[in-house]
């Protein structure tokens, strides 16, 4: 049975008007020197979090290296205020109009025969006060695009809700910060071990 394809790159619909006046609040679009911080708050055993690690490791090396390089650019971009909502090389969206919480959005292709690309989503928590120079990296997952419109929303929302579920679960303990600093694709991808 062949695998859904994902729409390609240029057909997403990006956040414009009010979507990206929302996004723009995002520290993500605000130029930051130094940059915020990311930090890691994944449960690394989670079936996203796992899918996209297992998505990785079936990939030849040199395929893979390129595209952990692109979510290096896109967590770099956005962790330096570069990343803009109406751009679609840089895109970011938020939650809901007055929440802390983004998703950055990217496809992956690897441009091999059979291998599906894949629309990557990464949550994030954006806290105030004394933690207000972190990014708080909540969940990534792949966005699934099999079966109706019902289907796809629910499950986007099954995701984005258990992101949200993840920042209260690490609020009181201010989602252990401080902490050293980290490269977020090795968090992700499970790399630094």
């Amino acid at each position: 049975m062949a695998v859904p394809r994902p729409p390609g790159p240029r057909t997403f619909v990006y956040s414009v008007g009010a979507d990206a006046e929302d996004a723009k609040n995002s520290r993500c679009c605000r130029p930051a020197d130094p940059p915020y911080l990311w930090h890691s708050y994944y449960v690394p055993d989670n079936e996203g979090i796992a899918a996209v690690r297992d998505w990785f490791d079936q990939l030849p090396i040199v395929v893979s290296e390129t595209l952990i390089g692109e979510l290096e650019a896109i967590f770099e971009t956005a962790a330096a205020g570069c990343t803009n909502p109406s751009d679609r090389d840089k895109p970011i969206k938020a939650f809901r109009r007055g929440e802390q919480y983004y998703e950055l959005r990217h496809t992956l292709d690897p441009l091999i025969e059979g291998v599906p690309r894949q629309l990557f989503r990464h949550y994030h928590y954006e806290p105030d006060g004394e933690w207000s120079t972190y990014l708080v990296a909540l969940h990534a997952h792949f966005k699934d695009v099999a079966g109706d419109a019902k289907q796809v929303s629910d499950e986007q929302t099954r995701q984005m809700v258990y992101a949200k579920k993840r920042c209260e679960l690490g609020r009181s303990q201010h989602w252990n910060l401080p902490c050293e600093v980290e490269n977020l694709v090795d968090r992700l991808l499970d790399l630094d071990t």
